[in-house]
């Protein structure tokens, strides 16, 4: 229970710190930019929502930023205190199967949530909209790289192992899908916790594959998604095609390691 209860307070630790950054951002842009400031409050008497958004997004990378530092202050500090290891060498041939097996299913969801009804993707499709406004290499750093890091850190590092140790008979499968729903739950909409929650599982038995806590498996993984994902929002039809054609490679690549004798190893990074 000690355990459980340790994650919620990291989910909230997670998203806590994300509200604070923000908060500190905007009041230091307030008194150093007052013509920043007075476009927002225009825009938002006006009913200006798309300059107001606009004007927003030119802190969101700082915020994000001060967020990730604030969250990963104490965490690193634990890690040094406890000289604990936490990322591992694997093979290179394991790192290319993570990484085939992420662009995968990362295709495969986002196929699924491409063809859902309007009404149910409203809401997450105009996050998306807003959030791609922000620009490649911003999003391509923050959330294709640094977030992924983040997130791992919260929630496989701090609470699958928090789980694991409050769990009688150290049951790590439950930890592994507690910890996804924790996952879920702090993306804060249907879609992404849904999409979250399934991919999660994914990358928490990776990280106890073998019961050798690596994260630099479910760190790889990650940054996969979030980054395959962001360069195809960004491509144009002609880039989409041989993006397409490398995810078909991918896909046939994943499946050939899972049913092959020989890479035995790939059929063990999801037990």
């Amino acid at each position: 229970m000690k355990g459980i209860l340790k994650s919620f307070g990291a989910v909230i630790w997670f998203i806590a710190m994300q509200i604070i950054g923000t908060v500190i951002i905007v009041i230091i842009k307030t008194i150093n930019d007052e013509i920043w400031a007075d476009a927002i409050l225009t825009s938002l008497e006006r009913g200006d929502y798309q300059t107001y958004i606009t004007t927003v997004l030119e802190i969101l990378p700082y915020t994000l930023i001060l967020a990730d530092i604030l969250i990963l202050i104490p965490i690193i500090i634990k890690i040094i205190y406890k000289k604990e290891k936490i990322i591992s060498k694997i093979k290179y041939s394991e790192a290319f199967f993570i990484f085939s097996l992420a662009i995968s299913l990362n295709t495969i969801i986002s196929l699924i949530v491409e063809y859902l009804p309007a009404s149910s993707t409203k809401y997450y499709n105009s996050l998306m909209g807003i959030v791609i406004q922000m620009g490649f290499i911003p999003m391509l750093i923050l959330s294709g790289i640094l977030a992924p890091i983040i997130e791992e850190f919260i929630f496989r590092y701090i609470m699958i192992n928090s789980i694991n140790k409050s769990i009688k008979h150290n049951e790590i499968k439950k930890a592994v899908i507690i910890s996804s729903l924790l996952f879920g739950l702090a993306h804060l909409n249907i879609i992404q916790s849904t999409y979250a929650f399934m991919l999660g599982i994914v990358l928490g038995y990776l990280y106890v594959k073998n019961n050798e806590f690596n994260l630099l498996r479910c760190m790889l993984f990650h940054i996969t998604v979030n980054v395959s994902s962001i360069v195809y929002e960004f491509s144009n039809q002609v880039l989409r095609l041989f993006l397409t054609a490398g995810i078909i490679f991918m896909f046939a690549f994943t499946v050939f390691y899972l049913v092959s004798d020989k890479y035995k190893f790939a059929r063990q990074s999801l037990q």
